[in-house]
């Protein structure tokens, strides 16, 4: 089924192309330099550093030696007098048996699962951004429809007084228009404060974003369009970060288990090691040239033991795979559902909304036939108010859920950082 987001006019996003651009780049400048961000940034060096080093699996270890001293014995067979000796020893490891390549395949995956993380860090504070922009400009039009309304019953409950005065109307009146009037009242201060909450938290999350950008921002801008519901479901398996991450940690397991199972193997390396030196008038220089094979035999079982539960925790993963492929599956058919119960209620209070100001234009016509009072007008601006919020509140909710589906899917901004991930 195609719903509004899939309709975008090509006019409309070459005019909005530079707009859009700064808009984002704004927005993904503000979530680089947010301390979640850095943090996690800090931790991927970290993990991208310890992979650096697993290139020295393949390379000689050279270390030096030296003594210097007197030796005095009594045994005529020692050697006694002066010792000078130094020595230098060199070991070179022959990747024969995989152990090499297993330790750097695992940093590599390691290296692989961080950066997700980064980008999951990165995609959250867009999203808080991006989700505190729609509630300032949503929440903004509630205050404009409630003072409005305010306005409409304050006029209201000043004519039904005249009213009871004149005898027309009875005080009970009176006490149901002021109640409607003190509820809109609160219903106002509580935008207000839900709207100075989302201005506070973008302010943190983004301090130099320009007002005038986030009260034009349209999330057509900001994301692609909405295909069809297996569309959705594809870029979900293919760009969710859960599934991706979680892909990670298998691909970890998987070369961890590899590791494992390659220590059953020998160790394999060329030594070379050169002494120069004496003890007295004795000389003790030597060349050592050897070929070095440790294999292991028996350890209790313990290398053994390893193997199953490393391939256990492989089989593990994998089945998590298959359950966190299904939980975004179940999230993305819930927000696609949601998504379009919104736009089916919206095209209703649309249909509604004509109505009422319908209703509305022919009570203006009978007040001025006489036919009709002012307190009559004011009680249809009143219901024609009560839609408009209705419809800014099924707006609100709609876009809520269209952030969390693009969220979901790594659609648009939200794969900017992803497409880095992947190379």
């Amino acid at each position: 089924m195609y719903i509004r987001l899939s309709i975008i006019s090509g006019i409309l996003f070459l005019c909005s192309f530079s707009y859009a651009g700064n808009l984002a780049e704004t927005i993904l400048s503000a979530a680089e330099n947010d301390p979640r961000v850095v943090s996690a940034k800090e931790g991927f060096n970290s993990v991208q550093t310890d992979a650096d080093g697993t290139i020295s699996v393949y390379l000689p270890t050279v270390s030096g030696s030296g003594a210097y001293g007197k030796i005095d014995s009594k045994n005529p067979s020692d050697d006694t007098g002066l010792k000078q000796i130094y020595g230098l020893s060199l070991k070179q490891p022959i990747p024969a048996f995989g152990k090499e390549f297993a330790q750097r395949a695992i940093s590599g995956a390691k290296v692989e699962l961080e950066k997700y993380s980064v980008v999951n860090k990165r995609n959250d504070v867009i999203y808080e951004i991006i989700k505190a922009i729609l509630d300032i400009n949503h929440n903004s039009s509630k205050l404009a429809i409630s003072e409005t309304k305010i306005e409409n019953l304050t006029k209201s409950v000043a004519l039904v007084k005249e009213s009871i005065e004149g005898g027309t109307l009875k005080a009970t009146d009176e006490i149901s228009y002021f109640s409607m009037l003190n509820s809109e009242k609160v219903n106002y201060r509580k935008i207000k404060s839900e709207t100075e909450v989302a201005v506070r938290k973008l302010k943190r999350l983004a301090p130099d974003f320009p007002d005038s950008m986030a009260a034009e921002l349209r999330m057509e801008d900001l994301f692609s369009n909405i295909i069809s519901y297996d569309s959705m479901k594809n870029d979900a398996l293919n760009n969710s970060l859960s599934i991706r991450k979680i892909k990670s940690q298998y691909k970890v397991a998987l070369e961890e288990y590899g590791l494992t199972k390659s220590q059953i193997w020998p160790d394999l390396s060329l030594s070379a090691t050169f002494q120069r030196g004496d003890i007295g008038s004795q000389s003790v220089d030597s060349d050592i040239y050897m070929l070095n094979l440790d294999i292991p035999i028996f350890e209790g079982g313990a290398r053994v033991s390893k193997i199953k539960s490393h391939y256990s925790r492989v089989q593990a993963s994998k089945l998590d795979i298959a359950s966190e492929e299904n939980s975004v599956m179940d999230k993305i058919s819930e927000l696609w559902s949601m998504m379009i119960a919104y736009d089916e209620t919206g095209n209703a209070l649309k249909e509604q909304e004509k109505m009422t100001a319908e209703n509305m234009r022919l009570v203006k016509e009978q007040l001025e036939n006489n036919s009709a009072t002012i307190l009559v007008l004011l009680d249809s601006y009143t219901r024609l108010l009560d839609v408009r919020m209705q419809i800014e509140d099924n707006k609100a909710a709609y876009d809520g859920e269209w952030l969390s589906l693009m969220y979901l899917t790594s659609n648009g901004i939200f794969e900017s950082g992803l497409q880095g991930a992947r190379n």
